[in-house]
This record gives C-alpha cells, sequence and structure tokens, in this order.
C-alpha cells in the first residue's frame, strides 16, 4: 500500500503520481484529491476483491 497523497497531481508525467514516476505497482494506492486539484475527497485504487473487501468492513 502507497499513500501518494502528497505526491498525485504533482510529480511524474502529467501529475500520474510518485508511484507512476517509480515504475511501482501497489496493490492499494491512496490519493486525495485537495492538495493537487482544488477540490475535497480521496480515493483508495485497487483492485476489485480489495475493493470489496474496504466496501463491507472498513468504517465509513
Amino acid at each position: 500500500m502507497v499513500d501518494d497523497a502528497h505526491g498525485i497531481g504533482v510529480h511524474g508525467e502529467q501529475g500520474r503520481g510518485s508511484c507512476w514516476q517509480q515504475g511501482v505497482r501497489p496493490e492499494a494506492l491512496v490519493v486525495t484529491f485537495g492538495k493537487a486539484f482544488g477540490v475535497s475527497g480521496a480515493a483508495i485504487v485497487c483492485d476489485e476483491p480489495l475493493a470489496e473487501y474496504l466496501l463491507q468492513f472498513a468504517a465509513t
């Protein structure tokens, strides 16, 4: 898991983030939209099984 809250939208080609810049493909990538994009919210980029697990068991 990588928290790229301060890298997405800033680092890498076209702001694709620190992981893209370093060639890293984490199982879960946490990004926030407030710093680089000027809006509120966040996302966890992951595969479908992990997303389903988080939907079922993570706190709201």
